[in-house]
């Protein structure tokens, strides 16, 4: 973006100087044309050969000035049109970039969203993992306590206990 508007500073620089420039060379050609005005007035006077030939080669001067003006407006205006060309170049280059630009925000938002979802659903499967694993220690320490519990219960003479019942209930091969 600085080389747009270093590019355009260039721009309006450039047109102030040939505007001051043509402005100049209107003032010394109107110089000239006083000058002109001048060495008639003087030549219908008679006035000295001396006098004029100072004032016509003075004329001859300002005609290669305002020659060499012309010359360098002519390049002013290429420059000026160089330049235009660069900020388009570069404008268009800014508007293709900033398109990306946003659809990579956009994707890159995405992806947080669906990594913190994510991350969401690990920790809440590591506590549910954690859940069952204490829900398994529990039921194994149970299960262990009721066989141990079961292994040394004997029971009341006249009742069946689970190790009988679970022989009646056995097939007999």
């Amino acid at each position: 973006m600085s080389e747009l508007e270093s590019s355009r500073a260039k721009v309006k620089l450039l047109k102030r100087k040939l505007k001051s420039d043509g402005e100049q060379a209107k003032e010394k050609i109107s110089a000239m044309h006083q000058i002109i005005s001048k060495l008639q007035a003087k030549e219908a006077n008679n006035q000295s050969n001396v006098e004029l030939e100072r004032q016509v080669k003075r004329l001859n001067e300002l005609e290669v000035e305002v020659e060499t003006l012309k010359i360098v407006n002519s390049r002013l205006l290429e420059e000026n049109s160089e330049l235009m060309k660069k900020m388009e170049a570069a404008q268009m280059l800014a508007s293709s970039v900033e398109v990306p630009k946003a659809d990579l925000m956009e994707d890159v938002n995405q992806l947080r969203e669906v990594n913190e979802k994510l991350m969401n659903d690990i920790d809440q499967l590591k506590t549910d993992r954690c859940a069952d694993v204490e829900q398994l220690v529990y039921l194994r320490w149970v299960n262990a306590c009721l066989r141990y519990e079961l292994r040394n219960f004997q029971p009341p003479p006249g009742k069946s206990s689970s190790k009988r019942f679970k022989q009646e209930l056995e097939p007999k091969v």
